[in-house]
């Protein structure tokens, strides 16, 4: 890569940030102005390699915020279920509030991925620690469902925390 001099001075040839005297390293994105072609290469290889750790970690956040959605969804179709079977509202409130957490924690996602993803995660605990408080037998329906949101929750959790040490 060759710097580009213009008639204001020279330009790092990785940000395009204008570049007054002769530093090492670009003042922008720490590209090593004096350093040799390898050490160029290698600085821009990192980068590379930075940005698809960055977009797979999106996309498993993202992956985990579509749980949080689904995980509404249920509830609200369980809630109208029993709502339709028993007449019970006060079950069709209870799901409609649940189905509220989730779709703002799901929403939330989009601003604070770390912190909504363990409030999902601590949540979504709650709930069946709550259910099986009051009826041990729930502990074991849907199990496979429950780990499949535990792990897509705890792979967010994990990309989450990846995403805010290297950024």
């Amino acid at each position: 890569m060759e710097e580009i001099t213009t008639e204001k001075g020279r330009e790092c040839p990785n940000c395009y940030v204008e570049i007054k005297g002769k530093p090492q390293l670009c003042v922008a994105c720490d590209f090593p102005l004096e350093g040799t072609r390898q050490e160029q290469d290698k600085f821009i290889a990192s980068k590379a390699l930075l940005l698809r750790e960055k977009q797979r970690a999106k996309k498993v956040i993202f992956e985990a915020r579509i749980i949080l959605f689904i995980a509404a969804t249920f509830e609200l179709l369980a809630g109208l279920y029993v709502f339709f079977q028993s007449e019970d509202s006060l079950a069709l409130i209870i799901s409609l509030v649940i189905f509220l957490v989730y779709l703002l924690l799901g929403f939330w996602t989009q601003t604070k991925p770390l912190t909504a993803l363990i409030c999902g995660m601590a949540f979504f605990l709650l709930l069946i620690l709550a259910a099986g408080m009051i009826d041990p037998d729930t502990l074991t329906s849907g199990l496979i469902f429950r780990l499949i949101v535990f792990v897509l929750l705890a792979k967010g959790i994990n990309s989450a925390m990846a995403l805010n040490k290297k950024y």
